[in-house]
């Protein structure tokens, strides 16, 4: 919940009625895709999909092919989490903390078998909204996936996933043992970020 300090009773009974309730109301489901990549400069194709960012051109750099995938809670945590925002504005935070936690730890699983399936020859998941990776990008991503049919979700005009808590992202798939492990933080560009672990990836 952003709270570095030891926690007293009161957070800690919050941080776990918010675990109990999105893990009741969580029913997580993802669609995926493997396309071939090619990469060119700042411009990236991803199958049909041509996008222009630096960071999923460096990230995909040495990549010939990116499983795409998107990933939701469903609808039930939306409900969920409208709900608490009427009740109780402290519940409501750590609601929003404890499905955001869910869903990466999802996509981090989900990775992991990834990195099995092609034996570690992959990069990092990466996401629109991901430095100059623009997040009008989900939009062709979602098309691409027939994620409003297949997973119930969909984006509103302001490029904001419908459920809340779902996720777009790209894996790279390369010919090399390239997978830098559980320390996201070697790749993410959030070099300030006072929670970032240097290369300390066992910790």
């Amino acid at each position: 919940m952003g709270n570095k300090e030891q926690p007293d009773e009161g957070l800690l009974g919050i941080a776990q009625q918010s675990i109990t309730l999105i893990c009741e109301a969580a029913v997580c489901s993802y669609v995926e895709c493997e396309l071939p990549v090619q990469v060119e400069a700042d411009r990236v194709r991803l199958g049909q999909l041509q996008i222009t960012s630096r960071a999923l051109a460096g990230h995909l750099l040495e990549c010939d092919r990116a499983l795409v995938f998107a990933m939701t809670l469903g609808e039930e945590v939306d409900k969920l989490l409208q709900r608490y925002s009427l009740i109780s504005s402290a519940v409501m935070l750590g609601l929003h903390a404890a499905a955001s936690a869910s869903l990466q730890g999802s996509c981090d699983r989900l990775e992991r078998e990834v990195a099995l399936r092609y034996n570690g020859c992959i990069r990092q998941q990466i996401s629109p909204g991901c430095g100059d990776f623009a997040i009008e990008t989900q939009e062709g991503i979602l098309r691409l996936l027939g994620a409003r049919n297949k997973i119930g979700l969909s984006q509103t005009s302001a490029h904001m996933l419908v459920p809340v808590k779902s996720v777009t992202a790209a894996i790279g798939i390369g010919k090399q043992a390239i997978w830098e492990s559980q320390n996201r933080c070697i790749s993410c560009q959030m070099k300030d970020c006072i929670y970032r672990r240097e290369n300390n990836v066992g910790s």
